[in-house]
C-alpha cells in the first residue's frame, strides 16, 4: 500500500514511518522540519520503499497514496506559543490540503486529534479573554 505521512519527521510520525515500512508499505514522509527533525528519519532515507519530501503543508501537495496519516502539527507549546498564527495556518490549511488529496486520490485519511484540540483550545482561550 502507498502511504503518505504528513509530519513524518516528528516523534510520532517517524515511528509510524518505521512501522509502516516494517509492515511492507511504500511510505512517503512529507515534512518541512519546523517541529520535526531530519535526524528522526535519516536512518530510513536509504530504504527502497521510503521517500522523504521536504514540503510545507500550508501549500498544496500531490502524492500517490492509498492512505494518508495527517500528523503535521506543531504540537508542543514551545512551537505554537512562539507563532500561534502559523500553527493555526498549518493545522487548517494542512488539513484542507490533506482532505483535497484524499478526495482526489480516493485515499483514506487519518487526522491527528492534536489539531482539533489546538483549535478548540484557541476558541476557549479567546472566549475567556
Amino acid at each position: 500500500m502507498r502511504i503518505l505521512v504528513t509530519g513524518g519527521a516528528g516523534f510520532i510520525g517517524s515511528h509510524l514511518c518505521e512501522r509502516l515500512l516494517a509492515d511492507g508499505h511504500d511510505v512517503t514522509c512529507l515534512d518541512n522540519f519546523l517541529s520535526g527533525a531530519r535526524r528522526n528519519v535519516a536512518h530510513l532515507e536509504a530504504h527502497p520503499r521510503f521517500t522523504l519530501r521536504v514540503h510545507d503543508v500550508t501549500l498544496p501537495f500531490e502524492a500517490e497514496a492509498d492512505r494518508i496519516y495527517h500528523l503535521a502539527c506543531p504540537a508542543s507549546p514551545r512551537h505554537y506559543q512562539s507563532d500561534p498564527v502559523s500553527t493555526v495556518r498549518t493545522n487548517v490549511l494542512g488539513t484542507v490540503h490533506a482532505l483535497d488529496l484524499a478526495r482526489w486520490s480516493r485515499a483514506r485519511l487519518l487526522l491527528d486529534y492534536r489539531m482539533l484540540f489546538f483549535v478548540y483550545s484557541c476558541v476557549i482561550m479567546h472566549s475567556v479573554m
